[in-house]
């Protein structure tokens, strides 16, 4: 009976520590294929990490920027070094001494990261430093060959010299300008169409253009310009600069030069209607003061009599009159020196040639209050004593319906903290009042707009002042002050 229960017993535990060994081997697998997998996500995300701060590291070599130490030009003669350096794009920082560069150490001193009163001094004083571009630089060498070809230079040639450092952090440019022989202007020819011969005249014989001058486009625009200035004096309104063309034939050093001067029709003025309105209120039929002839029509809107001749005789040109675009002007300024409108518009019609030849012009005026009067308190420090003055002014801008301007200025004025008896030892006791140093003064103007003809005006003048001075009287007396008195009249022509 024992052993056959040995016998079970045995077999029983073997297969038991089999299970158990195969457990185990199998725990065991797992926790390899776990720490392979594991070691496996851990490369893979170092060299995945490793590979792109190798790509960081590689892309900040190819884009690595390059300094502007220097950037210098030479050879030129005929044009300023200042104008060369503003045709292109490639700079240096500024440079004091040739070396001394403050405003790029303060802007690299001063990082992104740092605080705001940091990045507030580095915008308000640094200079961002200029960095090296090959296609910037090589596009700034056709820059300039065009530039000097705008002054005649075609021949001019451009070498360049590129020095970098060792480590090529910064570079020196150099560009050494050959400028070459210019190309002057052998002949100058106008073709005009549709142009009077007074002005053809003038046209060709104050040409700012001439033979073996050196060929400039900016004098040949100079050139069309004072073509369409001289058209736009002669009648000849609705001209646009494009109507003149140039054509320059650049061969062999040599500048043939011709101007195509298409004119428009010429012009005259027209009807001319000059409206005065009212300075207070609307324009009510009931003030309306009427002047009208052939070519003129005056209407005046005021409360206060404005004779319309006084307008009309302020006017630059007539009705028939050729066009042109200075006599409005010189009228807009004969009216504002009469000091009577608050604005003055002038509008010549170009709208109006679709009913005939004519220009018509309209001149539209808005009045200024007639009467002003101003206040004026003043207190300084004259003759190094307090003084207190009172001025009033008083302003009629049309005295006797003719635009004639009258003004009347009044001063009062007192000196504080002085004795006027002070060295005058016959005074012992003088009043208060007596104490004081007392001004009166009265000026009046009366200005006469046209005098002959509108480029006269007759200005009258008077002025009365009474000015007392502190006394220096020192003899037995009975008391003295000085009294100035001025009167004066002055006729002034100007």
């Amino acid at each position: 009976m024992p052993q056959p229960t040995m016998t079970f017993t045995t077999a029983t535990t073997k297969k038991t520590k089999a299970a158990e060994d195969g457990a185990i081997r199998f725990r065991q697998s797992i926790a390899r294929n776990i720490w392979h997998c594991a070691v496996m996500v851990i490369s893979s995300f170092w060299f995945c990490a490793s590979v792109a701060s190798a790509q960081n590291q590689e892309g900040k070599l190819v884009v690595r920027k390059t300094y502007i130490s220097s950037l210098s030009l030479s050879g030129n003669k005929a044009l300023l070094e200042e104008d060369l350096r503003a045709q292109i794009e490639t700079k240096e920082n500024t440079t004091y001494f040739g070396f001394f560069k403050p405003w790029v150490g303060i802007y690299r001193l001063v990082d992104n990261d740092s605080s705001s009163i940091q990045t507030f001094v580095r915008q308000l004083f640094g200079e961002a430093p200029n960095y090296y571009s090959p296609s910037t630089f090589a596009d700034d060498v056709q820059r300039l060959k065009t530039y000097y070809g705008f002054f005649g230079y075609f021949q001019a040639r451009i070498d360049t010299s590129i020095c970098f450092s060792a480590d090529t952090s910064s570079v020196k440019l150099d560009m050494m300008i050959t400028e070459g022989n210019p190309t002057l202007i052998d002949s100058v020819n106008y073709n005009f169409c549709g142009l009077d011969g007074t002005t053809m005249y003038e046209s060709t014989s104050k040409s700012i253009l001439k033979k073996n001058d050196i060929y400039s486009v900016k004098t040949l625009v100079q050139e069309r310009d004072r073509l369409y200035q001289l058209m736009q004096e002669n009648g000849y309104a609705l001209t646009t600069p494009d109507s003149i063309k140039v054509v320059a034939d650049t061969l062999n050093r040599l500048a043939g030069i011709t101007f195509f001067v298409n004119a428009s029709h010429r012009y005259r003025f027209g009807k001319i209607t000059a409206i005065v309105h009212n300075d207070i209120g609307v324009d009510a039929d009931s003030l309306l003061l009427e002047q009208s002839s052939d070519s003129l029509d005056v209407r005046v809107y005021s409360y206060h009599f404005l004779r319309p001749q006084a307008i009309a005789r302020m006017m630059a040109y007539n009705a028939g009159d050729y066009y042109s675009n200075k006599q409005p002007l010189i009228t807009q300024r004969r009216l504002g020196s009469m000091d009577l409108f608050e604005s003055i518009n002038i509008i010549v019609r170009r709208d109006s040639v679709l009913s005939g030849d004519s220009l018509s012009t309209l001149v539209d005026l808005k009045l200024l209050p007639r009467f002003q009067i101003k206040p004026e308190l003043i207190v300084n420090n004259l003759n190094n004593a307090p003084n207190i003055s009172l001025d009033a002014t008083y302003l009629n801008r049309n005295l006797f319906g003719s635009a004639e301007n009258f003004k009347l200025k009044g001063t009062f004025g007192v000196q504080l903290g002085s004795n006027r008896f002070q060295n005058d030892t016959t005074q012992t006791n003088p009043s208060f009042l007596e104490k004081l140093i007392l001004d009166f003064n009265v000026e009046a103007d009366l200005i006469f707009p046209y005098f002959y003809n509108p480029e006269n005006k007759l200005t009258l003048t008077g002025s009365f002042g009474i000015y007392q001075q502190q006394a220096s009287r020192t003899s037995d007396s009975t008391g003295f002050f000085m009294l100035g008195e001025h009167f004066r009249r002055l006729v002034e022509l100007h």
